[in-house]
């Protein structure tokens, strides 16, 4: 359940939900690059028996990576994994390894524009 209960902090799993939201606040004021206005989006998805993820990269070099499958995944999303829903989410040089039912923000360093043919506004 995403929906955060404010009468039930006290649980692991809303409390858990609002620490995300808490960071998410801090990632965005940290990174410049969470607050880009622009719209020019590159959107991956798989929703099939084996995999269910999607990826959105944004011009400004973030992308968000999320598994909603029931298995682990290897998605291409170069660059610092910045924010993370599960601690087992692992990065390698081109990409990173999402297990089952998590997500995770990564910024470039420096990011490649998006081809015209590849977003959408």
């Amino acid at each position: 359940d995403s929906k955060l209960q404010w009468d039930e902090l006290d649980q692991p799993r809303h409390s858990a939900l609002f620490d995300f939201y808490k960071a998410l606040v801090a990632a965005r004021r940290r990174h410049p690059a969470l607050r880009d206005p622009s719209f020019a989006t590159s959107v991956d998805m798989v929703d099939g028996a084996r995999a269910r993820w999607i990826v959105v990269r944004r011009s400004s070099g973030v992308t968000v990576a999320a598994n909603l499958g029931d298995t682990t995944v290897a998605v291409h999303a170069e660059g610092t994994v910045i924010l993370r829903t599960d601690a087992a989410i692992t990065t390698v040089a081109d990409g990173v390894f999402l297990p089952p039912r998590s997500a995770a923000v990564v910024l470039a360093e420096d990011p490649a524009p998006l081809s015209s043919d590849d977003h959408s506004s």
